[in-house]
């Protein structure tokens, strides 16, 4: 019986995975969470059903050593013109991340998310006026950055900021 190396089986993956998911920046954390998807997907699951799950499972890894430097969430909801906002914070989170981006749509919700470099974000309107904005982020820097992009979007009083909820936990 042959036996593979394990560069071997991670190009393998990462070519099965790619043609899946196109848009990808490959970095470890992106590959640990396409395999993720994948196997949830192979499964007959949602992956939001295992984002809590994967969440776990990356912390636990990271802490080991074997990942990210920082592991952060963070959540921004706002009053104010609710698809222009959304499109202005879409803009801003583009400008700040270099990286690949694409939309995958939430098999929960139906709402669809967009990939902006290592950072998955939730953009919905929440009625007329409000617009929810929820970020899963992974990465090798702090998402301060991310937050002071977005924060910039409300530099003037058309826009309101009626709450934050960011947590931040450094591996």
């Amino acid at each position: 019986m042959e036996f593979k190396s394990e560069k071997s089986i991670y190009d393998g993956l990462k070519t099965a995975l790619s043609a899946e998911f196109p848009n990808i920046k490959w970095t470890p954390q992106s590959f640990l969470r396409a395999l993720v998807r994948m196997f949830a997907r192979g499964l007959g699951l949602c992956w939001e059903v295992l984002s809590q799950v994967y969440h776990n499972i990356f912390v636990v890894l990271a802490d080991a050593g074997a990942l990210a430097r920082h592991a952060v969430d963070w959540g921004l909801s706002w009053s104010g013109n609710a698809e222009q906002t959304r499109a202005q914070v879409l803009s801003r989170m583009r400008e700040t991340n270099v990286g690949s981006a694409g939309w995958y749509e939430n098999c929960v919700t139906g709402q669809l998310w967009e990939y902006v470099d290592s950072c998955t974000a939730l953009v919905h309107t929440r009625g007329p006026n409000t617009v929810d904005l929820n970020c899963h982020y992974h990465g090798s820097r702090i998402s301060r950055d991310v937050l002071d992009a977005v924060e910039a979007v409300f530099a003037n009083d058309d826009y309101q900021i009626i709450g934050v909820d960011v947590m931040a936990v450094s591996l």
